[in-house]
């Protein structure tokens, strides 16, 4: 009760309301493109992981089986494929691509002919390394 006697209604104003509405979608307008790019980084972090394994999985497979396996990007940059697996598909933002779109081969003695890979998204590219005489794969860093 009031100091006159009379019950006041205990809420929200409809203008109390709108300010609140207003500040968080403001609030929102200027996080969004922010938390945008970094998941579009980390898609960029998770590719260049599975993409580094994928080679490493090819090389393994050449020693295993003493034949030669191939590791190729599609012409379209959206995904890859090992011989003998199933392809997989970047995720939506993130590229692929390969000098020339040139398949990186893998040889039973451990060698290969040797590539590079970049993965793209946000600006940004990572190289991933295949070195020809070991068939070793660095990422970031020629090895």
């Amino acid at each position: 009760m009031s100091a006159t006697g009379r019950a006041r209604d205990a809420g929200v104003t409809l203008i109390e309301t709108m300010v609140a509405m207003a500040i968080t979608v403001l609030a929102a307008m200027i996080a969004f493109p922010r938390l945008q790019q970094m998941l579009l980084i980390y898609s960029q972090r998770q590719t260049v992981s599975v993409v580094a394994e994928r080679l490493r999985e090819a090389h393994a497979g050449a020693l295993a089986a003493d034949r030669p396996v191939a590791f190729a990007v599609a012409p379209n940059g959206r995904a890859l494929g090992v011989s003998g697996m199933a392809p997989s598909v970047t995720p939506q933002g993130v590229g692929l691509s390969s000098p020339s779109g040139r398949l990186i081969l893998f040889y039973g003695d451990g060698s290969s002919n040797g590539g590079v890979v970049w993965v793209t998204a946000a600006n940004r590219s990572v190289p991933i390394w295949v070195v020809p005489a070991t068939g070793a794969v660095a990422v970031g860093r020629k090895a």
